[in-house]
């Protein structure tokens, strides 16, 4: 999801390098870099990663995914980071 989000700014600026100049791409980047590090260390995903292959697995994957998204998506709205 790191890259949905760089190439969501990029895709912002209408595939205009120029233009992310005008956007703080790297405090965004550095901001979700660290939200998805802190959910994956309190949800344990990274544990045994090879050996996710089981449903359960799999969903515990999705929530760590959409944890950072929900976190990161609030983050947004109270502090305007991105």
């Amino acid at each position: 999801m790191f890259q949905c989000v760089v190439l969501a700014f990029w895709l912002r600026a209408n595939f205009d390098w120029v233009a992310l100049a005008d956007y703080p791409v790297g405090r965004a980047a550095a901001a979700y870099l660290l939200i998805g590090s802190l959910v994956m260390f309190f949800t344990k995903s990274y544990v045994g990663i090879v050996r996710h292959t089981s449903l359960s697995d799999g969903l515990l994957l999705m929530r760590t995914t959409a944890a950072t998204g929900v976190i990161a998506f609030l983050c947004d709205m109270g502090y305007s980071v991105f």
